[in-house]
């Protein structure tokens, strides 16, 4: 179980002294105690190895799983599930990852004919879903089609608001040219999933009128185009119309008392939920202006105003394109209070505002917690104007500080971000070079101190990307996501700004962050009253499958003792179970990876098959919540991007099959297998059904070139023995228990593949899976069913099942040019991420790691982040220049 962090922050200074009245303060600090122990949560954060990415390449990650309030790394989720979801709203690829040495990381790999378009990363366990979809961790990616650094789609938007219509106009523009093309035909797919075709005028242009909330989902238009024998296919987000606009006015504390000067902060957001720039003057009834306002980029402001109580005032806003609002904002009262904070310099203030600044006649307590654990708990001093706090005695991330009455009644808040330069640690990356060549060795040292220069140990995870194409993340790091967006209610635009070191209002606009935004975690008010906050799910500390079995008439009995045993034959695994008075069975030691599949077979009590096997099915949270995404007009950084990365994927897999010009070269079709390679031999469904044969072992004997026996399988010549690999799933080369292949019969075998070992076709089924085939070769075996050779049998008593496993590790690669051999074997190295390695442990605070530059002349960006045992957050980026 999670443990308590309720006294964790020791370098934190907390007032000991009893007071006249501590049964209060008691009963506060023993309440949020209690919600501590009764429901510890968990923040996630996952990085990758670069913010955008091409049909065909890999989205490398590393996921930091730790305890809510301390950021201590915590594995008691034995799993994270981390999915792209594309604009649709539709889960395209789903990663079951587990702890290998305290870190979680792996791969997804993106299928070469992914549409374009801006998809998200959203990752969880299945503790954290009770928090609701919102809170799940979310991550935009941008996904590119190769074909988009050749062919531009330009759109443009004209609104119809008063319909709720929209005329879209798209162009296709050859980018090297700068000319118009002509698609052969122009397609999109409407809300109801129909594919319509879009007619090409004279002019060029393909025109539509539509009501993106009824006629599209999630106001996306996915449209696909044929031109010169290739097909693209991309995502375009339809963008509201720019008038609209809201905002909300939000007094310092959440009251406005009267007749004293209140701080009113304001948030003014788009139809899309991004920020609006607006600016407007505050008025009273008889039309006197009372105050001026203007936000910041975000839509984000704040002024001063001081009203009698009842009094009505109104603002008069104007966002950038002219569009005005009549806001009537909130009524000042009299009998109310407002807790309030000034940063001056690296002393907080905290003073309460009330009406007409009377003194204060009541008992009340100022209560100050980081993430639910207790910083300050006392009674307020009436006869005290502030109180202060230094920076260096508060943790880093948002605080909350709250005004109680006697009662615990929470009467005021206020949210506070700190930032302890005490918290942050002392990071150097010294490269053994000041500069380097194409395909120079570079070597880095990492070194780790604390801010009294002791060694920090850490977890760390590291990327190296080229400039030339990529931009960096630096909006979505480790320490915006776990300090900031992680305690906040609401979309967060670009919350890297406020870290920025160029930015120096950072800390000014991280206070108007603080407020017009809510805390997201516990229900302070709830906590209060002793209503605790219970977990909804349950943490997943291992793997389970479990059903039912029923017996008797229609099945329907169900009872204790029924036999039930599951098995898996890759890798081989064989456990036996009872139903409980339920007739329900459960099996916990299935931890197995990914495509493993297992034969579920249950038996009556007298050992008979006249019963019916149930297996729960296994459900993952809804798509709910989609996070704003700015519109991303493709610049030349993209288009270069998808340009190099397209080459450098054709130079280590070969030309896209999927894109080939049937004018410039002609290529024989691959197989039906998703894993068919370019230089193997296909024996198709056709000849298949030619031959005499009644099983996949004879089927595999007339094949020719492997040497076939009941025990083993291996190449005629040289005699290894090839990887076995059945939809998609493989089989150990060396396995010796050959009764499957044995007994399969021929009528399921849809297509055989045969991949000869030292082949090109071997190193690109290796790039595929992850895993070397290079000496084995493989024989990839297609089944009809596409079921494994599993086929579902039709006794009720057998179910065969494959649950979403553990991904196996798959290892980065990363030439290594030590020998001229190895130099030449490389024509030309493009790569965009030069290294990645999602797991580096510090020793006394050091580390370090070696790569080779690629070709290009340009600079690359080292992104270091990581988390140490005692929840120090690490984040570290440095340039290397290749010259």
């Amino acid at each position: 179980m999670k443990r308590n962090l309720f006294i964790l922050y020791n370098l934190l200074w907390i007032c000991h002294t009893l007071t006249a009245d501590s049964s209060t303060r008691d009963s506060i600090l023993l309440l949020f105690d209690k919600q501590l122990k009764s429901y510890p949560q968990e923040k996630l954060y996952v990085r990758t190895d670069k913010p955008y990415y091409i049909g065909g390449e890999d989205i490398w990650f590393r996921a930091y799983l730790t305890d809510y309030t301390s950021h201590i790394p915590d594995t008691t989720s034995r799993y994270i599930y981390t999915e792209l979801i594309n604009p649709l709203d539709s889960v395209i690829s789903r990663i079951k990852t587990i702890p290998r040495k305290g870190a979680y990381y792996g791969y997804i790999h993106l299928d070469e004919s992914l549409p374009e378009g801006n998809y998200q990363l959203r990752s969880y366990t299945k503790y954290m879903e009770g928090l609701g979809d919102s809170c799940l961790y979310r991550k935009s990616i941008y996904i590119g089609d190769p074909l988009s650094a050749i062919y531009r789609t330009d759109a443009e938007f004209d609104f119809e608001p008063k319909e709720n219509k929209v005329r879209i106009r798209l162009r296709f523009i050859d980018i090297k040219s700068n000319q118009l093309i002509f698609p052969k035909e122009v397609r999109y797919t409407n809300k109801k999933e129909v594919v319509q075709t879009l007619r090409i005028n004279e002019d060029s242009i393909t025109r539509l009128t539509c009501n993106p909330e009824k006629d599209l989902m999630n106001r996306t238009l996915y449209i696909q185009y044929d031109y010169k024998g290739r097909l693209h296919q991309q995502f375009i987000p339809i963008p509201y119309h720019q008038e609209n606009f809201e905002i909300d006015f939000l007094p310092e504390g959440g009251n406005f008392p009267a007749n004293t000067n209140v701080r009113i902060a304001f948030k003014a957001l788009r139809s899309d939920g991004l920020g609006e720039v607006v600016e407007g003057t505050v008025m009273d009834s008889l039309g006197k202006e009372k105050a001026k306002f203007h936000s910041n980029s975000f839509g984000m402001g704040s002024f001063y105003l001081t009203a009698k109580a009842g009094e009505s005032l109104y603002a008069i806003c104007k966002n950038k394109n002219g569009y005005e609002k009549r806001i009537k904002l909130p009524q000042a009262q009299l009998n109310t209070l407002s807790l309030q904070a000034q940063w001056s310099k690296d002393i907080l203030n905290l003073f309460i505002a009330n009406a007409d600044d009377l003194p204060l006649s009541q008992d009340y307590y100022l209560v100050i917690h980081s993430r639910g654990a207790i910083l300050y708990c006392e009674p307020w001093n009436n006869n005290q104007k502030y109180i202060q706090f230094r920076s260096k005695d508060l943790p880093s991330g948002v605080l909350q500080a709250l005004l109680i009455d006697k009662d615990l009644n929470p009467l005021s808040e206020r949210l506070i971000f700190n930032i302890n330069q005490l918290d942050l640690p002392q990071i150097t990356i010294q490269t053994n070079c000041s500069s380097y060549h194409s395909r120079d060795h570079i070597l880095s040292q990492i070194q780790v101190r604390d801010w009294q220069q002791l060694p920090i140990e850490g977890d760390l995870s590291i990327s190296v990307t080229d400039d030339q194409s990529i931009f960096p993340d630096s909006s979505n790091t480790i320490l915006t996501t776990l300090l900031l967006t992680s305690e906040l209610k609401g979309y967060i635009e670009n919350p890297g700004w406020y870290f920025s070191e160029s930015n120096s209002t950072g800390l000014t606009e991280l206070d108007q962050l603080m407020l017009t935004q809510g805390w997201c975690r516990y229900n302070i008010r709830n906590i209060l009253k002793d209503s605790i906050e219970h977990p909804a799910t349950p943490l997943e500390i291992g793997p389970e499958i479990s059903g039912s079995v029923g017996g008797g008439f229609m099945y329907s009995r169900k009872k204790a003792g029924y036999q039930v045993a599951i098995t898996s034959f890759i890798p081989p695994f064989y456990e036996t179970t009872e139903t409980d008075k339920y007739g329900r069975f459960y099996f916990t030691h299935t931890e197995m990876p990914d495509s493993t599949r297992f034969l579920i077979q249950a038996l009556s009590l007298k050992g008979k098959k006249n019963v019916e096997v149930l297996i729960d099915p296994v459900s993952y949270p809804s798509v709910q919540y989609r996070t704003p995404i700015p519109s991303l007009k493709k610049g030349a950084s993209i288009e270069a991007y998808i340009k190099r990365a397209n080459h450098q994927y054709e130079n280590e897999h070969g030309m896209r099959m999927i894109y080939l010009d049937e004018v410039v070269v002609s290529a024989r079709k691959r197989g039906v297998s998703p894993l068919s390679v370019s230089d193997s031999r296909i024996i198709p469904l056709k000849e298949i059904e030619q031959k005499s044969v009644g099983s996949l072992y004879i089927l595999l004997k007339s094949i020719g070139g492997l040497h076939v026996t009941e025990d083993y399988i291996a190449w005629a010549v040289g005699n290894t023995r090839p990887a076995i690999i059945i939809d998609e799933i493989p089989w150990d080369p060396t396995f010796t228990d050959m009764d499957f292949i044995i007994n399969m019969a021929k009528d399921l075998i849809e297509e055989v593949e045969v991949i000869r070992p030292g082949s090109f076709g071997a190193n690109e089924l290796s790039s595929k899976l992850g895993k070397d085939f290079s000496q084995w070769g493989a024989l990839l075996i297609t089944t009809k069913a596409r079921d494994g050779g599993f086929p579902q049998r039709k006794d009720f008593n057998k179910k065969s099942i494959i649950p979403l496993g553990y991904q196996k590790l798959k290892e980065f690669y990363s030439p290594k040019y030590e020998t001229q051999v190895e130099r030449d074997k490389i024509p030309s190295d493009l790569r965009t991420t030069l290294y990645w390695n999602p797991s580096i442990q510090t020793i006394n605070g050091n580390a370090q790691f070696d790569f080779y530059a690629a070709d290009p002349s340009t600079t690359y960006t080292i992104t270091l982040e990581g988390i140490s045992p005692k929840g120090i957050l690490i984040r570290q980026t440095q340039k290397i220049q290749i010259e």
